[in-house]
């Protein structure tokens, strides 16, 4: 099944970012939109959100989806803990042995055991980002939005949240909308990635990657061969 944006146009004074702009996301599937700064990325994510309204245009089968978001800053509650803050976004109906069950799947999928206590400013940065991605899984929602998560953060981390969203969505499926400007990110996560032009953006280029994630990484061949594909539409951009 397919979520579909038609016909899409947004403008912000005299910039337009789309015009006539349209493509799916595949449910269940990791999409990742690419593209340079500016290209319209988060707007994109922000209208499939219902944070902006499009000027004109038709988003097919997103009206009745609850949304979760994975930003940039983790945006914890700084003065609940680890479990609290993933506890904030449930539902306040279910019973307190199944709520804290629920807090505690989520707190060792992203191997926070111990850590459950915690308040945010005793966590390190990527500690807390791992709290923000259980926080938007425990989340029953339909789509994730994922901003530029990654930005900002050494390799090592950026590779270790990436193989943590994996391992979640491997275990949770949902549907993930993931916006980055960064070749690699998008290639050890994405499932479908879709390359923006600037703007008004087109779509230069999509790739489907079915690599497990476990398997990606710069010696693999296949995996070569789409980050140059990548690269050459950015360079056309």
């Amino acid at each position: 099944m397919s979520l579909e944006i038609k016909n899409l146009y947004k403008s912000f004074g005299q910039l337009t970012l789309f015009s006539d702009f349209s493509t799916e996301l595949h449910e269940n599937t990791i999409t990742c939109i690419l593209g340079p700064s500016g290209c319209g990325k988060t707007t994109l994510l922000n209208i499939i959100g219902g944070v902006i309204k499009p000027d004109a245009g038709e988003l097919t089968g997103f009206s009745e989806k609850k949304i979760s978001y994975i930003f940039q800053d983790p945006r914890l509650l700084p003065w609940k803990t680890a479990a609290e803050n993933i506890g904030f976004v449930l539902d306040d109906s279910m019973a307190t042995e199944e709520r804290n069950k629920y807090i505690d799947t989520f707190i060792n999928l992203v191997e926070l055991n111990g850590f459950a206590d915690y308040y945010p400013h005793a966590l390190s940065g990527g500690m807390r980002q791992r709290v923000s991605i259980a926080r938007a899984f425990a989340f029953r929602s339909d789509i994730i939005v994922m901003d530029e998560p990654f930005k900002g953060l050494d390799v090592k981390l950026k590779t270790n949240l990436i193989r943590t969203i994996s391992s979640v969505w491997i275990r949770d499926k949902r549907t993930v909308v993931f916006v980055t400007h960064d070749v690699d990110e998008a290639l050890l996560l994405g499932n479908d990635i879709v390359v923006l032009s600037q703007p008004p953006a087109t779509i230069l280029c999509k790739v489907k990657i079915d690599i497990q994630v476990s398997e990606r990484n710069s010696v693999n061949t296949e995996l070569e061969s789409f980050k140059q594909q990548l690269l050459s539409a950015l360079g056309n951009k």
